[in-house]
């Protein structure tokens, strides 16, 4: 039972912790993306052109940024479209054709891409998320382990 109870306390500050990197992330591409959207509007492309009414910011973002990251200029553009990982977003970003999406993709590594410190706060906050749920999945499987291991010595 104090077992149970300790795994409950990490369980909590694990979720605490991660409530905390997710809100700093949030926080920190908003912040970000102001001016994105003011570049935007000199494509008359506003983020709701992008962005569906179910999904956050956020997820559109990091749908750019990973394409982004791409050899993006030298690819076709059916390419680039299937690569936007979220399809409700993959249908908007098609519809806006190939030059104002590699326009939105200049901009993308523009505002979220270059090596300001807001764009190294954000890839720390989402280093820092990748770890924790690295960790999740380590603890994870030794749990399943130990249990499978228990369950072993029992018989």
């Amino acid at each position: 039972s104090a077992k149970a109870g300790q795994v409950m306390h990490d369980l909590m500050d694990e979720m605490s912790q991660r409530g905390v990197l997710e809100v700093t992330k949030n926080l920190v591409i908003e912040e970000m993306a102001a001016p994105f959207r003011k570049s935007l509007g000199l494509l008359k492309i506003t983020i709701f052109d992008l962005l569906p009414p179910n999904l956050k910011v956020d997820t559109l973002i990091m749908c750019l940024r990973s394409i982004a990251r791409l050899p993006w200029r030298d690819l076709p553009y059916d390419v680039l479209t299937d690569l936007v990982a979220e399809p409700a977003i993959r249908k908007r970003v098609a519809a806006l054709g190939e030059s104002k999406v590699r326009s939105v993709l200049k901009r993308t590594e523009k505002y979220f891409l270059s090596r300001s410190p807001m764009v190294m706060t954000l890839d720390r906050v989402l280093d820092s998320i990748a770890e924790l749920e690295a960790e999740q999945i380590l603890e994870r499987s030794e749990n399943r382990i130990a249990v499978v291991v228990n369950m072993a010595r029992a018989k």
